[in-house]
């Protein structure tokens, strides 16, 4: 799996403004496109926009800070994150094609090197992730499995953590964090049998999709601590599926479970993929 973090594009990003002459203004392709867009930009400090509110109308440059008209450039990029098979890029360029600019076209991460961009930073083969689409990729989602607390949602308190009234009130009531826009493969969890009404409930409640929600059948919390099995559980579960992916917000879980599956792990503490080879 190959993934990218908010970090590596910052740094792919000021690599690849050094060799590209300064343009006179950049157009970024919605919605991930205008990430690097802006960058790139700022970069420069000339005026960036998005390719449709420009094809509509090319006097919304004048409504910013700085003008067109101070740039000595008639090139203007476009941008986006990626071109994998460039329908985005064709798009903008037929919006694009009555104008009398020059534009050029960057991608910074790209499939192949036939590619129809001007410029481009990397190539990146499939699969491949990033930070900021990764939740909201409907493929990818179906074959990932998910853990809930400190994933989906926030870890509870120790306080919280009691394995009675406060747990469940911590159940049916904490705030979502990160949640996926598509159905994903299965959500699996060390939280106990014993709570799967609440939890499901909180899933619901807050659009979680899911194929499956495999949980821990022991009696109590304490046995559960007792046990400590929260990675092997995952990690059989990992091992019995065809999922590519497995999203954890620990780090010494990511690891283990990377390592007694040999299959990639993406932790959302660091935002790195754990891999090993395919056992």
């Amino acid at each position: 799996m190959n993934f990218v973090s908010y970090s590596q594009l910052a740094k792919d990003v000021s690599e690849l403004v050094e060799i590209i002459p300064k343009p006179k203004a950049i157009l970024g392709i919605p919605r991930s496109g205008m990430i690097p867009a802006a960058m790139m930009a700022l970069h420069w400090n000339i005026p960036y926009g998005d390719v449709h509110t420009f094809a509509k109308d090319e006097s919304f440059f004048k409504k910013g800070v700085r003008d067109l008209s101070s740039e000595q450039s008639n090139v203007i990029l476009v941008v986006d994150d990626s071109c994998n098979f460039g329908r985005s890029m064709s798009q903008a360029k037929e919006l694009l094609k009555d104008k009398s600019y020059e534009f050029k076209y960057v991608a910074v991460y790209i499939k192949n090197k036939n590619s129809d961009v001007d410029y481009y930073r990397h190539q990146i083969p499939q699969p491949r992730a990033f930070q900021w689409n990764i939740f909201h990729h409907t493929e990818l989602m179906e074959l990932t499995l998910f853990d809930i607390d400190g994933l989906l949602c926030r870890k509870p308190t120790p306080e919280e953590n009691d394995d009675g009234d406060k747990y469940k009130h911590f159940i049916l009531n904490t705030q979502p964090k990160y949640i996926p826009s598509f159905e994903v493969g299965s959500i699996v969890t060390s939280r106990l049998e014993k709570w799967r009404p609440e939890t499901e409930e909180w899933l619901k409640k807050n659009n979680v999709k899911y194929k499956n929600l495999i949980m821990l059948n022991y009696p109590r919390g304490d046995v559960r601590r007792m046990m400590g099995h929260h990675a092997y559980h995952k990690a059989e579960v990992y091992r019995r599926t065809n999922a590519l992916l497995f999203v954890e917000d620990e780090q010494w879980q990511a690891s283990q479970i990377n390592e007694l599956t040999g299959r990639p792990v993406l932790c959302v503490t660091d935002w790195k993929i754990y891999e090993g080879n395919e056992r």
